[in-house]
């Protein structure tokens, strides 16, 4: 007897679908637009000045590490996330971020925080650039795409607007 319920049971989500490279290629957008779908249009954000935003990412990021020492890290990771609230606020404060940086405030292995870093540029959120004068060291920096995509979550987290089911 089987513990769940079978295949045939389940609707199908189109998780085959999302195997294909295509599907691939920009898994953040697919997220974006699904979400959109599902729940009518996102609201839009209101503007913000930029001393707001970061004070909302500053926030976001103390809760981070206050649910990470009270339940540990292994319950809720998400390195992609660290990283970008981390470049977010290094960005806004006019700080460069390394690599080496980066897979610390991913709060992971280093190894699984590359993924992320690759990940995060290959969909276009982030972008790797070398260090002007040291051929050893790259920085990290949001996109102007990556940036946008912050600005429009903060500036929703901020305004309260994370939808019915926050």
């Amino acid at each position: 007897m089987a513990d769940g319920p079978s295949r045939e049971s389940v609707p199908d989500l189109g998780w085959d679908r999302l195997r294909t490279s295509e599907a691939l290629a920009e898994p953040g957008e697919q997220l974006y637009q699904a979400m959109a779908g599902r729940r009518g249009a996102l609201p839009v954000a209101p503007p913000l000045s930029t001393a707001r935003l970061l004070a909302t990412a500053r926030r976001l990021w103390a809760c981070r590490q206050i649910r990470d020492r009270v339940f540990g890290r292994e319950l809720f990771p998400n390195p992609a996330w660290n990283i970008l609230l981390d470049l977010f606020i290094a960005g806004e404060d006019g700080r460069n971020v390394t690599i080496k940086s980066a897979c610390s405030a991913a709060c992971v292995p280093q190894s699984t925080a590359l993924r992320h870093i690759a990940h995060l540029i290959e969909v276009r959120l982030a972008i790797r650039h070398q260090h002007p004068s040291d051929a050893r060291s790259a920085y990290l920096k949001l996109s102007e795409r990556g940036r946008a995509r912050m600005v429009e979550y903060l500036s929703l987290a901020a305004a309260g607007q994370d939808g019915p089911d926050a």
